[in-house]
């Protein structure tokens, strides 16, 4: 995964380039906004912004699924869609025991909602 030259690898920030000035205003972008799908990949990418020379969140904004301990106390906070996680994994182990409990089960579609948290990354004044 990488926007311009900023290397984000699913393994995390550990092998990350951070070099980011392609991706501010006026390089050809059209983006103004980074989201990533779990913690460990918001803390590359914030990494790496905070490296660049973009302003944040006037330039760039991030965003992120899956609130972190730590989420909120960078600066500026990072905005987050929170996943129900107990219920995911309630769900997760509830479904194969009931199918195993009687194989003639029909399956069911599960959607569990998450929480929008905006924060000031995304430019909300708090």
């Amino acid at each position: 995964m990488g926007i311009g030259r900023t290397k984000i690898p699913p393994w995390g920030h550990e092998h990350m380039d951070a070099d980011s000035e392609d991706m501010a205003p006026g390089h050809g972008r059209t983006g103004h906004a980074l989201i990533t799908s779990n913690g460990l990949l918001s803390d590359g990418a914030f990494r790496a912004l905070r490296e660049s020379s973009l302003k944040m969140p006037e330039e760039i904004a991030l965003a992120s699924f899956d609130e972190t301990p730590w989420s909120n106390l960078v600066d500026p906070p990072f905005t987050v869609i929170e996943q129900p996680t107990y219920h995911i994994g309630r769900t997760g182990i509830e479904s194969p025991v009931n199918r195993i409990q009687d194989p003639r089960r029909p399956t069911r579609e599960v959607t569990l909602k998450g929480r929008l948290i905006v924060r000031r990354f995304c430019g909300r004044q708090e």
